[in-house]
């Protein structure tokens, strides 16, 4: 299909995507499905072929993009392969990134996007929650300060990302 709406920017990215795919997910689908994780050396892959940080800003390690249709392209390559990689990637490219990148101080910022964007540190999220869905506002989980670190009290059935953390 003709697609009108890409630049010639987009379509360079999504050479580099479906590289990436052919090259680093294709051979270990059948692993991931069965170990139900991306293991880390295929997040750092992914960060070496810029797959991670696209938004984040170069002075951060990222590439610097601005536009949504990067999300689009690479959701639509990984998901020609699975969606279970778009759903796993997408939680960083379109939930977290923008959380790193609006949400935190300068300081945290050049903590955490370097290692972000080339996939040192893989990021989930969790929030569905026994009962109560996916329901943001309903979340009972809370966090407590105590000294330096936090106490969590809570219940989540799933963490999205989750066991490629560990």
């Amino acid at each position: 299909m003709r697609r009108t709406i890409f630049e010639p920017e987009h379509e360079s990215y999504r050479e580099v995507v479906r590289e990436f795919v052919n090259r680093h997910l294709a051979s270990q689908l059948e692993r991931h499905r069965q170990e139900h994780s991306i293991d880390r050396q295929t997040w750092r892959r992914a960060g070496e072929f810029g797959l991670l940080g696209f938004f984040v800003p170069e002075r951060y390690g990222g590439g610097g993009a601005t536009d949504f249709r990067f999300n689009v392209v690479q959701g639509a390559e990984l998901s020609r392969l699975s969606y279970g990689y778009a759903s796993a990637f997408g939680i960083n490219t379109d939930i977290v990134a923008p959380y790193l990148l609006e949400l935190t101080t300068d300081e945290q910022k050049q903590r955490w996007l370097p290692s972000f964007a080339s996939g040192e540190t893989i990021v989930s999220i969790v929030i569905i929650e026994p009962g109560g869905g996916s329901d943001v506002l309903g979340i009972r989980t809370i966090a407590t300060r105590d000294g330096s670190g936090w106490i969590l009290n809570g219940a989540k059935t799933f963490i999205t990302n989750g066991s490629s953390v560990f």
